[in-house]
């Protein structure tokens, strides 16, 4: 029997939203279940739980915030892209895209889209990557925050991924052990890292790391 177009069934692309703020995560998964072509089938707040949705439901895209519970959105990206080609990642920041958006590529996201665009691009950069099979989007927001904002940023911009990620570990509170053992890496390593980010930013001491680091982190949420 020969099929019509309109009698082929229609696959829904199915969604997972990453973000460790719950009413902004359910406002997204909220504005992705109204849309006709697309499910959301999970939802985490940080690194290893959204791991293990990926395994467990194989989703076709994956929304995921550059800031989470105790780890890194780009840390998460690096794991999931290791995995295999699927899910294609979406990320989303508070930030520009000059902070986060040529990390999150480069770490293997599709597209990378900011809290301050409208719900409905998010929505839009989801079904464009659904549609592409997970090509580059590069739907970035340009012009945000103006030169003043912009060169308050430099100096984080200047830091490398693994730097940033123990930047927002600090920022959340986290101990230099317990840094080292969510990145497992030596305390040797992480102090290394510790001392360039002083270097990078300018600070005199731990402490002014640690008051830079938590005004940020405050700042970015």
């Amino acid at each position: 029997m020969t099929l019509h177009s309109s009698d082929k069934p229609h696959r829904i692309c199915t969604v997972i939203v990453v973000d460790d703020h719950p009413t902004i995560r359910e406002g997204l998964m909220y504005r992705i279940a109204r849309q006709p072509d697309m499910a959301v089938c999970g939802e985490a707040d940080d690194v290893e739980p959204a791991i293990r949705l990926v395994e467990g439901l194989d989703p076709d895209i994956a929304v995921i915030d550059m800031g989470l519970k105790t780890g890194s959105g780009i840390e998460l990206i690096k794991r999931l892209r290791a995995r295999g080609p699927r899910p294609a990642m979406l990320a989303w920041s508070m930030h520009d895209a000059s902070l986060f958006g040529d990390r999150a590529l480069k770490a293997g996201a599709a597209a990378y889209v900011t809290k301050h665009q409208p719900t409905d691009d998010v929505i839009d950069a989801i079904r464009r990557l659904w549609s592409t099979a997970g090509a580059t989007v590069a739907a970035t927001a340009s012009g945000l925050g103006g030169p003043r904002r912009r060169e308050r940023k430099t100096s984080i911009e200047s830091l490398s991924d693994r730097e940033l990620q123990v930047f927002q570990m600090i920022g959340l509170g986290l101990s230099m052990a317990e840094i080292t053992a969510r990145m497992s890496l030596s305390s040797k390593t992480v102090e290394t890292y510790r001392a360039r980010i002083k270097q990078k930013l300018e600070l005199s001491s731990h402490a002014e790391l640690m008051r830079r680091a938590v005004q940020w982190t405050i700042e970015s949420r």
